[in-house]
């Protein structure tokens, strides 16, 4: 077994990720399109997440991926994932499937049967 996701843990994040949170938002910034600072400033964002869903995914007490989901997006009643994001020196490792799998586990015990989710690409196909 790979030693590496025995080190691996998933949970809701709570008030005391604050200052992990505004770091890791931080490092993967630039990597949204656009930029999720552009949107809205960073703190306000992870205040707003905290009180809906945000999933951190922790190695060695140290953030490296997250998720946010929202329960009811806009009038609708179907949950919409609205972030993902794993530290680039991370990814491939399959990280972004382990934080999918939680959500969809949360979403299946709340009774959800779907869920939404839009992605960006600047990359030409």
């Amino acid at each position: 077994m790979n030693t590496k996701l025995n080190k691996i843990s998933l949970r809701k994040a709570n008030k005391n990720d604050s200052s992990k949170l505004v770091k890791f938002f931080e490092s993967v910034d630039k990597d949204f399109v656009p930029p999720l600072s552009q949107k809205r400033d960073l703190r306000k964002l992870i205040r707003k997440r905290l009180k809906e869903y945000l999933i951190v995914l922790e190695m060695d007490k140290k953030i490296e991926g997250i998720s946010t989901f929202t329960e009811k997006y806009h009038e609708e009643d179907v949950p919409h994932i609205n972030e993902l994001a794993v530290i680039k020196n991370h990814r491939h490792e399959g990280f972004s499937k382990l934080l999918l799998t939680y959500i969809f586990d949360v979403l299946k015990r709340e009774g959800y049967k779907n869920v939404t989710i839009r992605t960006w690409s600047t990359k030409k196909l």
